[in-house]
C-alpha cells in the first residue's frame, strides 16, 4: 500500500468505519473454516491408519493361510493408506492462516483515524483472500485424501475377495 492514502479525502468514504467493524469477523470466519477442514482431514487420516493396521491384523488373527500378504492388492492398499496418512498430516501442518501483525501496526497508529481504518481494511481484505486460497487448497487436498481412503478400502476388499 502506498502513501497516496495520506492524501485521500476520507469524507468520500463514510462507511470505512462500519466496514472495519467486520474485520474481526472475517478472521474468525477463516479460523472456523480451517478448523472444520482440519477436523475432516484428521478423521480421514485416522480412518486410513486404522484400516491399514486393522485389516492385516484381522486377517492374520483369523488365520486364513490362503490370503497372501505379498499380493499386489494388499501392498497397494497399504501404500494408499500410508500415502493418505502422510499427505494428510503434512498438509494439515503446512497450512497457516495470515493475520494482521501487531508489530506492523505500531508504525501505522500515527495516521489519522480514517487513514488507519483504510489501512486496516486493506490488509484484512488481502489476508482474507490469502487465507481463502490456503483453506480452499486444504479442502481440495481433503477431497483427494477421501479418494485415497476409498482406494485403500477397495484394494483391501479386492485382496480379501481374491484371496
Amino acid at each position: 500500500m502506498d502513501d497516496s492514502a495520506e492524501r485521500t479525502d476520507w469524507s468520500e468514504f463514510p462507511s470505512v468505519g462500519i466496514a472495519c467493524e467486520q474485520v474481526p469477523a472475517s478472521y474468525e470466519l477463516s479460523q472456523m473454516r480451517l478448523g472444520m477442514i482440519e477436523s475432516r482431514m484428521g478423521a480421514l487420516v485416522a480412518t486410513a491408519a486404522t484400516v491399514a493396521l486393522a485389516v492385516p491384523a484381522l486377517v492374520r488373527g483369523m488365520g486364513d493361510a490362503a490370503i497372501s500378504f505379498s499380493d499386489w492388492r494388499f501392498v497397494a492398499g497399504v501404500l494408499a493408506g500410508a500415502l493418505a496418512a502422510c499427505l494428510g498430516t503434512w498438509f494439515r501442518n503446512r497450512t497457516r492462516l495470515v493475520f494482521i501483525d501487531p508489530a506492523g501496526l505500531r508504525a501505522e497508529v500515527a495516521r489519522e483515524p480514517a487513514s488507519f481504518q483504510h489501512y486496516l481494511l486493506y490488509w484484512a481484505g488481502e489476508h482474507f483472500a490469502e487465507n481463502d486460497r490456503a483453506i480452499t487448497a486444504l479442502a481440495r487436498t481433503g477431497d483427494r485424501l477421501a479418494i485415497l481412503c476409498g482406494c485403500e478400502v477397495a484394494f483391501f476388499m479386492w485382496w480379501l475377495w481374491a484371496g
